[in-house]
């Protein structure tokens, strides 16, 4: 029998983007108001400056680990992970309303993806992550990883886990997939085995102070 493929989740959580501006002087409305008050080129070599920096400082908190942790604690380096599969949620305490006519639901998941998470939480950051966060800016994220196999003989097992994990949000949401996931979940082989606690990202908690998707 094939052995399960377990999936080590690493959580960074309680990541405000806004408190990352301010430790630049900067906020939400001073960084539009900059970039409505230069050229096109000058407003990207400042978009990419600050996205930068952003996700440092998230590549950051996975390597010192939490708070009160061992001096010599080195955690795991996102930024070297070519093959994983990621969560983006908000933190505990809030949920994004994703009710239908009929049944009420919620979750804390706004977006499922894979590939090299680094590079791929730097592209949310510089879009579609980032103005959600200039819209509730008071809300914290979390960051659930894995890293995957990446070797030719399983080349794609990032994907199929990607496909897995949609599918299972949208079965427990009503059909519906996360807020700012734009791809729906394709056709996946049935027999892929994976073992306790591979949806941990997905799992409920007790919060109960949703935000409103249609109003975002």
């Amino acid at each position: 029998m094939e052995k399960p493929l377990e999936l080590n989740w690493i959580v960074l959580k309680d990541y405000l983007i806004q408190s990352q501006l301010q430790l630049d002087g900067l906020s939400f409305k001073a960084f539009d108001t900059i970039e409505r008050s230069v050229d096109e080129k000058a407003s990207e070599r400042v978009r990419k400056k600050i996205v930068g920096r952003l996700a440092k400082s998230l590549r950051n908190e996975g390597r010192e680990g939490p708070e009160n942790s061992a001096d010599d604690y080195i955690g795991p380096d996102i930024g070297r992970i070519k093959t994983g599969v990621y969560v983006i949620s908000v933190c505990s305490g809030f949920q994004i309303d994703y009710s239908t006519k009929t049944e009420s639901r919620s979750s804390r998941v706004l977006y499922i993806g894979s590939g090299a998470v680094y590079g791929r939480i730097k592209s949310h950051l510089s879009g579609k992550l980032f103005d959600f966060a200039s819209t509730l800016p008071s809300v914290p994220l979390r960051f659930s990883i894995a890293e995957l196999p990446g070797t030719d003989e399983e080349r794609g097992v990032h994907k199929t886990v990607e496909q897995l994990l949609l599918a299972e949000f949208a079965k427990e949401n009503g059909g519906e997939f996360p807020l700012l996931n734009k791809n729906n979940a394709s056709r996946i082989s049935s027999d892929f085995k994976l073992a306790k606690g591979w949806d941990l990202p997905l799992q409920k908690d007790k919060g109960n102070n949703r935000l409103d998707s249609a109003a975002i």
